[in-house]
């Protein structure tokens, strides 16, 4: 049979698995095992795939945590966990700042802080965001269209 007659592919039997946009970057991806995710947590730790592979015992091993890194997008999965913290870090000190307030020695206090950081920083800066990106959506309608 030629490859024209032949029928087309039978359906998949289960969809693929979609990741939500607002899934945590730091989490474990669907499909991802658990190797390559707690190569994923030593690579986070120890910075480079070289010392991740040292730390875990399996220096042999470098070729196999290269591949999990491009799969599994590891720099880009760092990148976005730094920024995400180095944001939640940044709302604190505004919110001590805005507060007059000293530095915290208590961890529950610290938690604390950064809660109601988020709360009267963050999430307004969010929402702020996401106002803007709704006008300049509204501003482009047909009438400003050209032709």
């Amino acid at each position: 049979m030629k490859p024209w007659e032949q029928s087309p592919k039978p359906p998949r039997r289960t969809a693929p698995v979609m990741v939500q946009w607002y899934r945590p970057l730091d989490a474990r991806l669907p499909g991802e095992s658990l190797q390559a995710y707690r190569a994923f947590l030593a690579y986070l730790t120890h910075g480079s795939i070289r010392r991740a592979a040292d730390a875990l015992g399996r220096p042999g091993s470098r070729s196999t945590f290269e591949r999990w890194s491009k799969r599994w997008r590891w720099p880009f999965r760092k990148d976005d966990i730094l920024r995400r913290h180095a944001g939640a870090w940044a709302d604190l000190a505004e919110f001590e700042e805005r507060h007059e307030l000293e530095a915290s020695g208590d961890l529950d206090e610290l938690v604390d802080r950064q809660l109601r950081a988020r709360i009267e920083i963050g999430e307004p800066r969010l929402e702020r965001k996401m106002l803007d990106a709704i006008l300049r959506r509204a501003g482009d309608t047909d009438e400003t269209r050209p032709g």
